[in-house]
């Protein structure tokens, strides 16, 4: 079996990749290794990753594990609002499709307990490679027995 926060980073992969989803298309994919070429970069690039796991005793027999999944988005753009802006419009959507319902398939023993985006861009892809990056995180809960 395998662990839940692996678990959790699929079930992230097919909720992205549910077609018309989103006002793109998108083509999400469960990576290890994100060191991919920004310079050859084509296309939009959605990469879903593991992050980090907490645990905590919660009570007496109760333990509360908070999985952070990374979801960046990536593309080649123009460093103007006319190329960006898009960009930042599709991040917001994903954050909102998976704030506007916080259970996930497949995954029932966890919650969405936040969500945020930081960086928002990185300045550095865009001005070296003129390539938008921005990454989600996704923090889920479970509570389990100890």
């Amino acid at each position: 079996m395998a662990a839940v926060i692996s678990q959790i980073a699929d079930a992230v992969v097919t909720r992205l990749n549910v077609p018309s989803r989103f006002s793109v298309p998108v083509a999400a994919e469960r990576v290890f290794d994100v060191s991919h070429s920004l310079e050859t970069l084509a296309g939009l690039k959605v990469s879903v990753l593991t992050r980090a796991w907490s645990g905590e005793a919660a009570a007496r027999k109760l333990r509360q594990n908070d999985h952070e999944i990374q979801v960046g988005v990536q593309q080649r753009v123009e460093a103007t609002a006319a190329g960006c802006d898009p960009m930042l419009a599709l991040v917001e959507e994903i954050v909102d499709h998976f704030l506007s319902d916080l259970s996930l398939a497949g995954v029932p023993s966890v919650k969405l307990a936040g969500a945020s985006v930081d960086p928002v861009f990185v300045p550095e892809h865009l001005d070296e490679f003129g390539v938008f990056t921005s990454v989600i995180t996704l923090t889920y809960r479970e509570w389990r027995d100890r």
